[in-house]
């Protein structure tokens, strides 16, 4: 058998095939639909609930017995892991302004989700939180501090 013979048949199953796909697309799909709608608002879908009331119920077991010890070991870990950092700003010296700004710098840092901030980059926040503070504290405004950084036009300007 050559292959021109199986094209009929090649040709019957594509046309079937397309035909089936084109009912169900522009016909068959909105009978679906009316039917699954209709039942739906027969009794307002409590029948879904009934199918579905042993997978909801052993969710909210897992959820109601795994849940309390996972927040609580969450809360206790953030307790723990903040507790050093609660001791150390309880023993900074107020009146020292480098402990104050390296504190303030280190709490900046970690709450941008850095968790472990090098020395380095604690010691350039300290020293630009501390400019800040002592600017509001002098009462300079920030159009007279000079910054490190170029700003305005100064961006585009080559050297």
């Amino acid at each position: 058998m050559d292959f021109y013979a199986l094209i009929p048949f090649i040709l019957f199953f594509t046309a079937e095939i397309l035909l089936l796909l084109g009912l169900y697309r522009y016909l068959l799909r909105g009978w679906i639909i009316e039917h699954w709608e209709d039942k739906i608002r027969e009794d307002e879908g409590n029948w879904l609930i009934d199918i579905l009331k042993p997978a909801i119920d052993e969710i909210c077991e897992v959820v109601l017995t795994s849940a309390p010890p996972l927040v609580i070991d969450t809360l206790k870990h953030e307790l723990l892991s903040n507790q050093g950092t609660l001791t150390r700003m309880s023993k900074a010296d107020p009146n020292n302004e480098q402990e104050v700004g390296m504190e303030m710098a280190e709490m900046f840092l970690k709450e941008l989700g850095l968790k472990n901030p090098s020395v380095i980059m604690t010691l350039r926040a300290g020293k630009g939180l501390l400019d800040m503070y002592n600017q509001k504290v002098k009462g300079q405004g920030a159009e007279n501090s000079a910054t490190s950084l170029p700003v305005g036009k100064d961006l585009f300007q080559t050297t």
